[in-house]
């Protein structure tokens, strides 16, 4: 299993602090089933993530409306500006990863 392959909007995989991560993954058995009973955590670095927009519970991912995916809208105000390691920590010992840079927002002239 592994985030999906863009987790972000962008192919450089940089991010403003203070946007909102949608991060996501797929489980699926051997047979190619998807997996519903899944308990994964978010973490950004060392730190539990918080969510932002449709609600989490706690750093927990949910399964997504149409059973196809985890997805948790991670949180990146208050982190500082450079690269940070976002995980999925699943209930049978997995984890999944992805390094992104969180960026300083630009601001308009």
């Amino acid at each position: 299993m592994k985030f999906e392959a863009k987790v972000n909007d962008f192919d450089n995989s940089q991010y403003n602090v203070g946007r909102t991560i949608p991060m996501k993954f797929d489980a699926c058995d051997y047979y190619g089933v998807t997996v519903e009973n899944i308990v994964a955590t978010a973490f950004i670095d060392d730190q539990e993530a918080t969510n932002k927009g449709k609600p989490n519970d706690a750093n927990l991912f949910r399964h997504s409306d149409d059973g196809q995916q985890y997805i948790y809208n991670a949180d990146t105000t208050g982190y500082p500006v450079g690269f940070q390691t976002l995980y999925a920590y699943l209930d049978d010992g997995q984890t999944i990863s992805e390094t992104v840079e969180f960026t300083e927002k630009s601001k308009k002239k």
